[in-house]
């Protein structure tokens, strides 16, 4: 069973700067943090009590190479 995933219109924005500032650092490596992030969103939606508590009920899974 699969949970969904929700990003609320400041975290959007907010993924939209970034992928806009690693593009200018180097071409493509905004994509690579966007397919990072893909696959960060189907692991909490998959397994999301496999992403370590950090602060109260609060989660956090880490962005592959970012």
């Amino acid at each position: 069973m699969s949970f969904p995933v929700v990003f609320r219109d400041l975290a959007t924005e907010d993924v939209r700067a970034i992928y806009s500032w690693y593009e200018l650092q180097q071409e493509g490596l905004g994509l690579r943090l966007i397919a990072s992030l893909d696959l960060a969103v189907a692991l909490i939606s998959e397994h999301p009590l496999s992403c370590p508590v950090v602060y109260r009920r609060m989660r956090r899974v880490l962005l592959n190479g970012f």
